[in-house]
């Protein structure tokens, strides 16, 4: 289908809409009328332009009661003139009494084409996102009951809230669950615990809030895969909690992960990749979510530290991580007095947070279920063999 033809259809679709309602149309053609329903999943997304020679050519097919040039173009040139300036905010609509046809017909396409922002439901205001981020409590266990908060906040019963001790410590794990049409599971988590120095806010309050909000944004949405959200203790300690995790599932329940997303350190300056910490499948994924929807994402190596995305590779599960500070900085940040609100960045956060949602959700319908390895002579054995090529050094 041609541009061409893609307006001509979504032409028809606004006069049918505005039959009715703008009383001087009084037919809509020959050709219009034998061309099938339209719905508005079937729009393409078009420019200014062709919109504007859509509504002009409109006018001309069909039969309006006589308005003068002037009036139409006036109609016209207020309407495309004022989205030109900021099409997200078209201003009030007079009443239906005070519009000649002309001037009524390019008000519905305003309606349709440039809405006012309605905030999605479900996903978290720029507000809550701030408010989420700014606490970053200074002791672990002040962490802990803040994050349980914050996904009471974002929708979860108090019943749907699991918190797994870890081992001996006084320390737990935080893991809320997101039912799907099937018990294949993918994970996503972040570390809420922090070092004695700093804030802690961008390692990894940033992260653990962030896993959160995806939460909200995700509670309500119908997956194929069970989600499993959660937010990790004593990562700081050498992924302890994300270790006792696995490491307490079944070999079924291991089997049936196809797949993790780990979100640590985020929004100082980018969104990155760990190309050199990561499975290359959930790498390119990642970069073709955000080709395909225009987040900004770079891949960058980084040595010297790991997370706890590392503890599901090191079961087999394939796993990858994101983080938002550069390599030039980040040493310089973590694990210091700098570590606190003023290294953060809203519009990096926000970034990350919409570009690992929409990964999710590729996720959710991209990733296949694990092949679990056989191994010849394994049922001799009591506990299972590892194979060689599932271990990661």
């Amino acid at each position: 289908m041609t541009i061409r033809k893609s307006a001509f259809f979504v032409g028809v679709l606004l006069t049918n809409l505005c039959s009715g309602w703008a009383q001087n149309v009084k037919r809509v053609s020959p050709v219009a009328a034998r061309l099938p329903a339209l719905t508005l999943s079937q729009i393409p997304n078009l420019q200014l332009p062709i919109l504007k020679s859509l509504v002009l050519q409109q006018i001309h097919l069909q039969n309006l009661s006589p308005v003068s040039t002037e009036a139409r173009a006036h109609s016209l040139n207020r309407f495309f003139d004022q989205v030109s300036r900021d099409s997200s905010s078209p201003g009030p609509v007079p009443s239906s009494s005070a519009l000649d046809p002309v001037e009524a017909f390019v008000q519905k396409a305003r309606g349709i084409f440039f809405p006012l922002p309605v905030q999605t439901e479900g996903v978290p205001t720029d507000e809550e996102l701030w408010q989420r981020i700014n606490v970053s409590p200074l002791t672990n266990p002040e962490r802990l009951k803040a994050i349980v908060q914050i996904y009471q906040q974002a929708g979860a019963k108090p019943e749907d809230i699991t918190l797994q001790k870890i081992g001996n410590l006084d320390e737990y794990n935080v893991i809320v669950v997101k039912p799907g049409k099937t018990d294949r599971v993918i994970v996503v988590g972040g570390h809420y615990d922090k070092v004695r120095v700093g804030r802690g806010v961008i390692d990894n309050w940033s992260g653990a809030t962030m896993v959160a909000n995806m939460y909200q944004a995700l509670r309500d949405v119908e997956t194929e895969h069970t989600i499993v959200f959660m937010a990790f203790g004593a990562e700081e300690r050498g992924l302890v909690g994300s270790r006792h995790y696995v490491q307490n599932l079944s070999k079924e329940q291991l089997g049936k992960i196809d797949a993790m997303l780990n979100l640590d350190t985020m929004a100082v300056d980018g969104t990155f990749s760990l190309p050199n910490g990561s499975d290359r499948f959930l790498i390119q994924m990642a970069n073709e979510v955000a080709k395909k929807e225009g987040f900004a994402l770079k891949e960058q190596s980084l040595w010297g530290g790991d997370s706890d995305h590392s503890s599901f590779r090191r079961a087999g599960i394939p796993a990858a991580m994101l983080y938002g500070v550069s390599k030039d900085v980040i040493w310089e940040i973590i694990h210091s007095d700098k570590d606190n609100i003023n290294a953060f960045s809203m519009p990096h956060y926000k970034n990350a947070f919409l570009l690992s949602t929409a990964l999710v959700k590729t996720m959710d319908t991209g990733v296949q279920p694990r092949r679990q390895p056989r191994v010849f002579g394994q049922r001799l054995f009591s506990k299972p063999l590892r194979p060689w090529w599932t271990r990661i050094p």
